[in-house]
């Protein structure tokens, strides 16, 4: 498995973690190391399950 410490700074233009950030000992500081890998400009996606996570698709897919 990779570690992020194996990452440069600033090494990508986006990092996206999707439903997994809960996996995290230490979910701030796993963040804090998904930003520092970003560049500046770069983008951060962090997906998590939750209320509402799906909204407003799903209410608009229960319609029909």
């Amino acid at each position: 498995m990779t570690n992020l410490k194996d990452f440069c700074d600033g090494e990508f233009d986006a990092v996206v973690c999707v439903f997994a950030i809960f996996f995290a000992d230490n979910m701030k500081r796993q963040i804090d190391q998904m930003w520092r890998l970003v560049r500046p400009g770069g983008k951060l996606a962090v997906i998590d399950s939750g209320p509402r996570t799906f909204e407003p698709a799903y209410s608009h897919w229960n319609r029909y």
